[in-house]
């Protein structure tokens, strides 16, 4: 994770804040406003599981899989660089300035998360069985009374297997408001390295 390179540093961070989608949302808010009346009697009170967008996304930024994209875009740009490819090391380099951006930006402000979220979609299904919820979903905005809202974002963060050190940080995430981004000058932190 101590890569070093002047077009591709490694991203160390992700937030989020996410699209109610069922099945595939991203927000990090649990707490709902709730009608008077909860379910009929004998219906089963219907479960939705949030997350936190930024937490997942720094479960992303410090993966394997991650890194492996990285990796091989430097090689990528070593190549081009050999074969003297202005254009395509200027592709490159744009690539690696814009995922560095977007993922600052996700794990440190509030961007929303697709490009991670469709990397897991097919993870979606699993993680609502463990987790024994009926959706996963952005922020609930609203809820009946009776319903309940189950925090999924371990379940999320599983898919790459994040070490002790990243579930330390993913902590420190959840409990940090996000940065706006214009008054950080574009940047986020690196104290996610």
């Amino acid at each position: 994770m101590g890569r070093q390179s002047v077009f591709f540093p490694v991203v160390m961070g992700v937030a989020v804040f996410g699209v109610a989608l069922l099945l595939m949302g991203g927000a990090h808010g649990a707490d709902a406003a709730r009608d008077e009346e909860g379910p009929e009697a004998g219906e089963r009170a219907v479960r939705l599981g949030v997350f936190n967008t930024r937490a997942v996304a720094l479960a992303y930024g410090r993966s394997d899989e991650h890194d492996a994209e990285v990796d091989s875009k430097m090689a990528e740009y070593r190549r081009a660089q050999e074969a003297g490819d202005q254009e395509r090391m200027r592709e490159l380099e744009r690539w690696g300035e814009e995922g560095q951006d977007r993922i600052h930006r996700q794990v440190f402000g509030d961007a929303p998360i697709p490009d991670i979220l469709e990397r897991m979609k097919d993870d979606l299904p699993g993680v609502a069985e463990k987790a024994g919820v009926d959706a996963i979903v952005g922020e609930v905005l609203h809820a009946r009374a009776g319903a309940e809202v189950v925090d999924v974002t371990e379940e999320m963060a599983a898919r790459w297997r994040p070490d002790e050190k990243t579930r330390e940080m993913m902590r420190q995430v959840r409990e940090t408001p996000p940065v706006e981004w214009e008054s950080h000058g574009g940047r986020g932190g690196d104290a996610l390295n």
